[in-house]
């Protein structure tokens, strides 16, 4: 089962089907809920049993958590779909959520000597209240974190980072679209330097449904795009000036070279 709006009872109940260990806190118990003195003591309730037996209090899910320990992880769930979360869903796209050796793992990648992950690194730790690790190998450089609960909750809305785009985001209004679109462009867009034609804006993605999809939110916003192979193109210097003054994009290099037009 897909999900295709931000509903947050259904996110709730898909994420305790495939992650039944996960435990979740609640902000209070408004409602006559016969809870276990152990779990109202800790407010910490099994996802599990919470979803079968207390539905009522999905509402007033607030952390998500598991493990203890060294190996505990928490991380604050949005109650709705936000404009960060739509930008942090877009910039997956160069992205990893990796399952191994009962670790979860979320990494987001980019060249060595990018800024851009810094600005990402506090959009995600402010809104999930988790922190990342921004790591340098070589030429590459790129945030992580182990957490379990994260990698459930972002899992279970996209299924796969480099997949068709999520059901949530095509059942967006055009404002979430947006900046779906601008996480997409900072993970995955470039502005030629080097190149005769540089009043242009490339978008690289073997997925070709994305493309149509990025060129569809475009066409809402009077941007004029084509697409070709696996890459969308922007050009001219009046569709280059519509994309910087209308798409929320935070890539400090892609900046400074669109602003020039």
């Amino acid at each position: 089962m897909k999900v295709e709006n931000y509903n947050f009872q259904q996110i709730i109940e898909k994420i305790a089907e495939s992650f039944p260990d996960l435990r979740v806190s609640i902000s209070e118990n408004p409602v006559t809920c016969k809870l276990p003195a152990r779990y109202i003591k800790r407010n910490s309730i099994p996802i599990r049993e919470l979803t079968k037996k207390h539905k009522l209090l999905i509402p007033f899910i607030t952390y998500i958590k598991s493990g203890t320990g060294k190996s505990h992880s928490k991380i604050k769930i949005p109650q709705q779909m936000t404009q960060e979360l739509a930008y942090i869903l877009g910039a997956l796209r160069d992205g990893s959520l990796i399952n191994s050796s009962r670790k979860h793992w979320i990494r987001i990648y980019d060249n060595k000597k990018s800024r851009w992950l810094k600005i990402l690194q506090k959009l995600l730790e402010d809104l999930f209240e988790v922190k990342f690790h921004l790591r340098r190998v070589r030429n590459t450089a790129y945030l992580d974190v182990s957490s379990k609960p994260l990698y459930a909750f972002l899992i279970t809305l996209i299924e796969t980072p480099h997949g068709d785009v999520p059901e949530i985001v095509k059942n967006s209004d055009l404002s979430l679209q947006t900046y779906y679109l601008a996480g997409f462009f900072d993970a995955e867009g470039y502005v030629p330097i080097n190149s005769k034609r540089k009043d242009r804006i490339i978008i690289s993605q073997k997925n070709k449904n994305s493309l149509i999809f990025l060129k569809f939110v475009l066409s809402r916003l009077k941007i004029t795009s084509s697409i070709s192979h696996h890459l969308l193109f922007i050009y001219g210097k009046e569709n280059l000036k519509k994309f910087y003054s209308l798409v929320p994009f935070l890539y400090p290099d892609k900046k400074e070279r669109l602003r020039k037009f």
